[in-house]
Parts: structure tokens; sequence; C-alpha cells
């Protein structure tokens, strides 16, 4: 994995803000990852991602499991690249209670909504590496958010165990057709991709699944559609050519279709994309990418597969 994906994904995660005092700790493994905490009783598993919430103390915990040898990307951009996108207070240093390897960064993020600030820890082992960010968030109005401290105390602690955790998913599919499922990233965006891939293709189909992290009522499922079409930040040009209104499983949807320029290799491709309005709150963003000369066959299966998408009850 090149160091750009890495940052990006790594960027990503860490702006994925969410909303202490601690009381009984208890080790609790993040979903889907090999990633084990120490936390404090407020905090509750999430099922929207891998990681942890707590109101109590206004934060957010995410992890991202990456492979051993990613490990070294971080240790010599990582902070440069924080400042480049906007954060400030950037500073790194050593981890009290940690003599393996890792890096801790603390940053500071200014929004319109306030000061967020962001703990940041990657570590690895013999085996695998990990990334792990707390935000504590300002549009939380808690009496006692997490503090430095607390925040440097749970960081201190994280483990990786040689079991990832079992998948809790939200959802599941009742028709797969010539794709199977491939793995799951952030503990809840799911991959799928052909049972039978030809090894000489540039560009392989896929199809994405991923609950948004927000979970605030969707009011406008068709301005949220083109909004996340439009920022694809994998594709450039993005040209629409369809869109419907529909619904799968009682969740209203808004489905779209076009084609784009893949950045890092110039092929047009075909991109299908439905949003499903949770009922919980926020959303499910379905995505189906092909090469564009097969996208109207592979449009079909798409379609299909997001047809069949079931929520778990």
């Amino acid at each position: 994995m090149i160091f750009s994906r890495l940052l990006q994904l790594a960027l990503v995660v860490m702006a994925l803000a969410g909303p202490s005092a601690p009381a009984f700790a208890r080790f609790m493994q993040a979903n889907n990852s090999f990633v084990v905490l120490d936390l404090p009783e407020s905090f509750r598993p999430e099922r929207r991602f891998a990681g942890f919430y707590s109101k109590e103390a206004g934060a957010t915990i995410m992890v991202l499991d990456l492979p051993r040898n990613a490990y070294g990307q971080f240790t010599n951009r990582f902070d440069k690249e924080l400042e480049h996108k906007g954060y400030s207070e950037v500073r790194q240093s050593k981890l009290h209670g940690r003599n393996d390897e890792h890096l801790f960064f603390f940053a500071r993020q200014h929004t319109p909504v306030g000061q967020f600030d962001k703990y940041l820890l990657i570590i690895r082992d013999g085996k695998r590496a990990a990334y792990v960010t707390i935000t504590v968030n300002p549009i939380e109005k808690v009496e006692t958010p997490l503090s430095y401290i607390e925040a440097q105390n749970i960081l201190a602690k994280v483990k990786l165990s040689n079991k990832r955790a079992v998948i809790d998913k939200l959802y599941n599919l009742t028709y797969l057709g010539l794709f199977k499922e491939r793995n799951t990233i952030v503990g809840s965006t799911t991959i799928y991709s052909l049972k039978k891939p030809k090894e000489q293709a540039k560009s392989k189909p896929l199809f994405v699944i991923a609950p948004s992290l927000s979970q605030h009522k969707v009011a406008d499922l068709a301005g949220t559609g083109r909004a996340l079409m439009a920022k694809f930040s994998r594709f450039r040009d993005m040209n629409l050519t369809a869109e419907e209104q529909l619904s799968v499983d009682g969740m209203k949807g808004y489905g779209l279709s076009g084609s784009a320029i893949k950045k890092s290799s110039g092929q047009r491709v075909g991109v299908y994309q439905l949003v499903l309005a949770n009922p919980a709150g926020g959303y499910f963003r379905i995505v189906g990418v092909a090469p564009h000369k097969k996208f109207a066959f592979f449009l079909q299966e798409f379609r299909q597969m997001a047809s069949s998408f079931r929520l778990k009850k």
C-alpha cells in the first residue's frame, strides 16, 4: 500500500469526528479489528465504524488496522501532512507508559462549530500495525470532556490481539450474484469483488457498502447523493447520466449512475451509487464501479445486489 493512500485513509479516519471522568475500565476490542483498548465505563462500542463513543466524555475513538510495514511510512512525513491539511499545534512525543514502537501525535482542528482536539497513536508488533484516533468534540456540551491525560492513559494501554474481533454488521445481502465479500475496513465498510476476476483486467469491478458515521436524519436524499458522487476522491470528471427515487426494504433511497475518469490510471469507469435513509438515522451508501465498456452489464448486477439489501432486526 503506497503512502499516499495510507495517509489519505488515516486522515479520513481522523476527520470523522464524533462527539470523563473515567469510571471502571474494561478491555474492549473494536468491531472487526485486532485493536484492544482499556476503556472507561462510559465508552460504548459503535456498529457504524471500528471504535467507541462516550457521550459523557464528548469523545469518539476510531481504529484502523494496517499492515505491519505501513508503520514506517508514518515516521517522517505525518506531522507535516497534518499541518498541510490545516491542523494546528501539531506535536509529536513519546507516550508515557509505552515501551514499544509507537508514534504519538496531538493536533487541533478548527472548524465553524468549534475546536476539535485529536490524539493519534500508530503502533506495531511483530505481525501488524494499527492507527488509533481519539477526537474530543466541542459540539457535545459536556461538563467533563475527556482530558489530555485521560486520552494519553487510554492510548498508553492499547494492545493488538492475535485474533480479529467478530464482524457485527447492520445488514446483509440476499443476492451476491457474481460477487463475494472480500474484506471489511474501518469496522463497517464492506468490499465485494468478483468471485473469478480476470487477472489481465486493468480495473476490476467492485461493490462497496458503507454506513454513514453521522446519525442525523437525511432531509434531502437527492442532494446528499449528488454531493457524494461529486466528492469521489479517486475519480475526476464525474458525469451523471441517470437518477431515480426508489425504496429498498422499506427505506427511501436515491440512485445515481454516471461515468468518470480514474485518477490513478486515466481509465474511464462507470459508477453506480444508492443512498438509503437509515431509519435509525444517517444513511447507507452503496457503490458499484466497473470499467466503462462493461458497465451496462454490471450496472444490472449492482442494482440487483443493492435491491437485496436487508437491515438486520
